[in-house]
């Protein structure tokens, strides 16, 4: 097992009292020192422990301790390092939050007001939940670890917020593409209809010209020389019908 070390007070010791939240390695110099936080506590990101069960709401974080004597390994902080003990509570002003180190006094705790021992970091509901330090020392990797309360209402909010935004999407690309086939089949079926009414329209029309007229806007009809339709002959009202030439005079 791994041993702890603590700061306090501007110094560094050995703190039994407190269980290393995951396993050293000494050949991988990432992983060669790892955080540390008490029995029945919750190691969290940020190098912090988090306890949600005690009475005072505001004793509820600590700075965690480190497996690291010299405590500079990039997984040690010392924040409140130079106070007695390690509590810790976050606070917010004008919209910004800061961590601040809780007053000592007459050995009370008092995490009411913010010291000037302060630093930057995220929100408690930011955390990550990395392990849980059992009531015997054993340590419970995020894997199986239950997740804060906290950490659990962010992902259903999370899940929620990505399922609106997939129902309130527009048409679907398959869908806009089946309108615009839709429509170009449509537009393409009333030309045709179109064009065939006005061929039909106008085959019979040829074969009944009298006067060699054509109709106001349609197109000339043309006619190849031996193709010539024979044409009637028309008669005014009132006119008697002329009589049949003879065939002398014809030539």
């Amino acid at each position: 097992m791994s041993t702890c070390f603590a700061m306090h007070s501007g110094r560094i010791s050995t703190n039994i009292d407190v269980v290393a939240c995951g396993v050293t390695n000494s050949s991988d110099s990432s992983a060669s020192h790892v955080t540390c936080c008490p029995k029945g506590w919750y190691c969290m990101s940020n190098s912090f422990c988090y306890n949600p069960e005690r009475n005072d709401t505001d004793t509820m974080y600590l700075n965690s301790d480190c497996t690291d004597e010299a405590m500079s390994d990039p997984a040690c902080v010392t924040r409140c390092g130079g106070q007695v003990n390690s509590f810790i509570n976050y606070f917010t002003s004008g919209g910004q939050g800061i961590w601040a180190c809780c007053d000592y006094t007459n050995e009370t705790v008092n995490c009411d007001t913010a010291t000037y021992d302060q630093y930057p970091g995220p929100a408690p509901s930011k955390l990550t939940t990395l392990a849980y330090i059992s009531s015997d020392g054993t340590a419970s990797y995020a894997s199986t670890a239950t997740a804060t309360k906290t950490a659990t209402t962010n992902a259903a909010a999370t899940t929620t917020s990505s399922s609106s935004n997939s129902s309130s999407s527009g048409i679907g690309p398959g869908a806009a593409a089946g309108i615009g086939v839709g429509v170009g089949v449509g537009a393409f079926m009333i030309a045709a209809g179109v064009a065939y009414f006005f061929f039909r329209k106008r085959r019979p029309e040829h074969s009944r010209l009298s006067d060699g007229s054509v109709t106001p806007g349609a197109p000339p009809a043309w006619y190849p020389e031996q193709q010539i339709p024979q044409q009637q002959m028309v008669y005014e009202l009132g006119r008697p019908e002329p009589g049949e030439l003879d065939s002398t005079e014809r030539k």
